[in-house]
């Protein structure tokens, strides 16, 4: 099992920006089946000219759901 926590921040000459801020740590396990994507935790994605969102990545379930929040409205996607 892999934990993951940090920012990462980049920007361009025109001073557009995006971090994603890992708010709760990133876990990803290499159980056979489950190394695709991450099971457990939520980052934050800050854009120049759009609103804050968050992608939360479950509860440790070993799956391609996660949820994406922006603006209060919740959406299921699929990774």
């Amino acid at each position: 099992v892999y934990s993951f926590t940090g920012v990462l921040s980049v920007s361009n000459q025109n001073g557009d920006f995006m971090n994603r801020t890992i708010t709760s740590p990133l876990i990803k396990t290499l159980a056979p089946s489950c190394t695709t994507h991450f099971i457990k935790g939520v980052e934050l994605i800050q854009k120049s000219g759009e609103a804050d969102k968050t992608i939360d990545y479950g509860n440790g379930t070993c799956d391609d759901i996660a949820t994406e929040t922006q603006n209060g409205v919740t959406t299921t996607i699929h990774l």
